[in-house]
């Protein structure tokens, strides 16, 4: 969620940063994906959107891979560069009808 829980270990009013990223993030990891919420605090839109109706979870044929420009960008980069490095990540998919479709995911992108 986006919203302090009460008795939460990281102190009384932390946040997750950006709770759909890191849905995204792990929907597309093709691993397990798991709630930190509590029952009532989980926030039941956010997940129903990496999820099918009945529950089976979203995810890519195989695991999203960071591509290869990032990666000489990154070694590239200032050190001290304030803003973090892009993340641009692609994943084949399989569906009927999509062959050869991708799934892109692009972050920090400061170009």
């Amino acid at each position: 969620s986006g919203a302090p829980e009460p008795g939460n270990v990281w102190g009384a009013n932390t946040t997750e940063a950006d709770p759909e990223l890191q849905l995204v993030v792990a929907a597309l990891s093709t691993g397990p994906v798991a709630v930190g919420d509590s029952a009532a605090a989980a926030n039941a839109t956010r997940l129903a959107k990496a999820c099918r109706s009945d529950g089976l979870l979203l995810k890519p044929a195989r695991p999203a891979f960071l591509v290869d420009k990032v990666w000489s960008r990154a070694l590239n980069a200032p050190v001290d560069d304030a803003l973090g490095v892009e993340h641009v990540w692609e994943a084949p998919l399989a569906a009927p009808g999509l062959s050869g479709a991708r799934v892109v995911l692009a972050t920090n992108l400061t170009r």
